[in-house]
């Protein structure tokens, strides 16, 4: 477990969350937060940065290998403005959200209630509530569906 907690942020954890390994960085002025019963299966890294927050929700699986980060970790600048065309933006996962091995939530990431996203998916951008989400660029496989820790 390795946790860097800055200044001024702000860092919230529900009740039974299991961090079993965890890389986690929050930046100055940044939140993280995570709901009940929210657990991480093996090493997940989490990068706030730039004042921005991730936010995940309750009763979610978190799988080994994941990455969140809010940030690109270098500003990308235009020549001709001087502008920069690469602002962080926050992540937010919802409730019951299995996200499965190496799989990457880029800035602005936002996943609905009862999704899954599959292993190794790269997500920039919105995945629906009881959407199955794949591949990189992670897109919609799957929809109207929920899943469940045991087999059955």
């Amino acid at each position: 477990m390795h946790i860097v907690i800055e200044s001024n942020c702000r860092f919230d954890i529900g009740e039974d969350v299991r961090l079993a390994m965890a890389n986690i960085y929050v930046g100055p002025s940044s939140v993280l937060r995570i709901g009940d019963r929210t657990g991480f299966t093996g090493l997940v890294h989490l990068n706030l940065i730039e004042a921005k927050a991730i936010e995940i929700g309750t009763d979610c699986s978190i799988a080994s290998g994941v990455w969140m980060t809010t940030s690109d970790f270098h500003s990308i600048i235009s020549l001709e403005t001087g502008a920069r065309l690469n602002a962080a933006k926050p992540v937010r996962v919802g409730n019951h959200v299995w996200i499965a091995n190496q799989a990457s939530l880029l800035k602005g990431s936002l996943i609905g209630d009862n999704a899954i996203i599959g292993a190794h998916a790269v997500v920039t951008g919105t995945v629906p509530a009881h959407c199955v989400a794949a591949g990189n660029p992670a897109r919609i496989v799957r929809d109207n569906v929920t899943w469940r820790a045991d087999l059955i």
